[in-house]
C-alpha cells in the first residue's frame, strides 16, 4: 500500500510537470505561493485565474459595446459639422484636396 501511494504521487508530480511545461522557476514559485495564500490547490488557483481573466475580458468587450452601440455623444448633424470644419481647415491650410 505504501509503495502504491509513492508511485501514485510520483505519477501525479510527473504528470503535473508534463502539463505545465516551460514555466520559469520564479513564476512557478509565485503561482504556488499565491495558491497557498488563497488556501487553494494549484489546479484550483489556475482555474480561478482563468475565470477571472474571462470575466475581465467580458468587461472589456462590454465597454466597447457601450462605446460603439451606446448613446451617441454627438448628433449626426454636429458630427457632420465637425467633419466639414476639419475638411475645410485641411483644404485651405495645406492645399489638400479630398
Amino acid at each position: 500500500m505504501k509503495n502504491e501511494n509513492i508511485i501514485n504521487k510520483f505519477i501525479l508530480v510527473y504528470t503535473m510537470n508534463k502539463l505545465v511545461k516551460d514555466v520559469d522557476p520564479k513564476s512557478w514559485y509565485e503561482i504556488k505561493m499565491e495558491a497557498t495564500k488563497h488556501g487553494m490547490k494549484i489546479s484550483e488557483f489556475l482555474s480561478f485565474l482563468v475565470k477571472e481573466h474571462k470575466t475581465k475580458e467580458k468587461k472589456k468587450f462590454s465597454v466597447w459595446d457601450h462605446i460603439l452601440y451606446g448613446k451617441k455623444s454627438l448628433t449626426d448633424k454636429e458630427a457632420e459639422a465637425i467633419k466639414k470644419s476639419i475638411h475645410d481647415a485641411f483644404e485651405t491650410e495645406y492645399d489638400f484636396e479630398w
